[in-house]
C-alpha cells in the first residue's frame, strides 16, 4: 500500500532537476539509496525532522514538502513553554480561545518541550525567555535548527531581553500575563503562515 504519492512525485521531481542521482541524494542525507527509492515510488514517507535538510538538499523550502505529507486538515500545533504552572495553564487556555483549531502542548522545562517536538512538528512556540536552569532564547535556537520555519513568540515579564529576541529572528514578542487582543496582533503578523490557523 502507497503512503503519499504526491510527496514520491515532488521529490522524484525535484531531485532530476538537479540532475542529482538517487544515490547522491541519499550519500547527502546519510540513508540508504532504496530508502530514497521508496520515498519516491510512495512506498514509505521521511521522518518530519528530515524534511528540513531534505528540503536544503532539494533547494526548496521545507513548506513544499510538508505541504504533501501533511493533510489539508491537519491541525496546527502549539507549543508554550513556561516553569510557572499557573502562567502555563493561563497561556495555555487564552491561546485555546483564539485558536480552537490548534493542538496545544504545554511544557514547564526545555527538555520536555524537546522531546515532544523531536516527534512533532511545531508551527508556532510560545516561549518563556527565563526557564529555570535555561532560557527561552536557547530553546529557541534548538527548536529553530529542527523547524528553520517555526514561529517563536517570546513571553515575558522583562522587555530588557527583547534585543536578543529579536536576534533570534523570532516572529514576536508578548508580555505576560498574555492578553487575548496582543495575542492576536502577534498571529495576524507571523514571521511564516501557518495554514488553518485561524477561523
Amino acid at each position: 500500500m502507497q503512503a503519499n504519492n504526491s510527496f514520491g512525485s515532488l521529490l522524484k521531481k525535484l531531485r532530476t532537476e538537479k540532475n542529482m542521482t538517487a544515490r547522491q541524494l541519499a550519500d547527502l542525507l546519510y540513508v540508504s539509496q532504496p530508502t530514497v527509492t521508496r520515498w519516491e515510488t510512495g512506498e514509505r514517507l521521511p521522518d518530519i525532522n528530515m524534511l528540513p535538510r531534505l528540503a536544503e538538499c532539494l533547494g526548496v523550502e521545507p513548506a513544499e514538502l510538508l505541504a504533501t505529507v501533511s493533510p489539508p486538515d491537519r491541525r496546527p500545533t502549539v507549543l508554550v513553554v513556561d516553569d510557572e504552572a499557573i502562567i502555563l495553564k493561563g497561556t495555555m487556555d487564552t491561546i485555546a480561545r483564539v485558536l480552537p483549531n490548534a493542538q496545544i502542548y504545554g511544557a514547564r522545562t526545555a527538555d520536555a518541550a524537546l522531546e515532544w517536538a523531536n516527534d512533532t512538528f511545531v508551527d508556532i512556540a510560545f516561549l518563556d525567555i527565563r526557564l529555570g536552569q535555561t532560557d527561552g532564547l536557547t530553546l529557541a535556537a534548538k527548536l529553530s535548527a529542527l523547524y528553520p520555519r517555526v514561529n517563536i513568540i517570546f513571553l515575558t515579564a522583562f522587555a530588557d531581553y527583547m534585543p536578543g529576541a529579536w536576534r533570534l529572528h523570532a516572529s514576536g514578542f508578548l508580555l505576560k500575563p498574555l492578553d487575548e487582543s496582543a495575542l492576536h496582533r502577534e498571529l495576524n503578523a507571523l514571521r511564516y503562515p501557518v495554514r488553518g490557523l485561524m477561523q
